[in-house]
């Protein structure tokens, strides 16, 4: 990483901000550190095999797979 990468704010709940900082002191790592190691290692690369077998790329997930849209009132 380097201070040049594209920038990002996300929002979080607070126990999951408190587990990756607790996970970031764990691993001697900052949390920032910790939270691209955690979401590149949890995130499949173009051309890698998912549980299913299926290689990531290969097809977009069926309407069944994907999460309800909810509007705000």
């Amino acid at each position: 990483m380097a201070r040049g990468d594209p920038h990002m704010r996300v929002r979080i709940p607070q126990d999951l901000r408190e587990r990756l900082r607790a996970s970031a002191q764990t691993n001697f790592r900052t949390m920032n550190a910790e939270l691209v190691f955690q979401l590149d290692r949890s995130l499949p690369r173009q051309g890698e095999k998912n549980d299913d077998g299926v290689k990531f790329g290969d097809r977009a997930p069926s309407s069944s797979q994907s999460a309800p849209v909810t509007s705000r009132a």
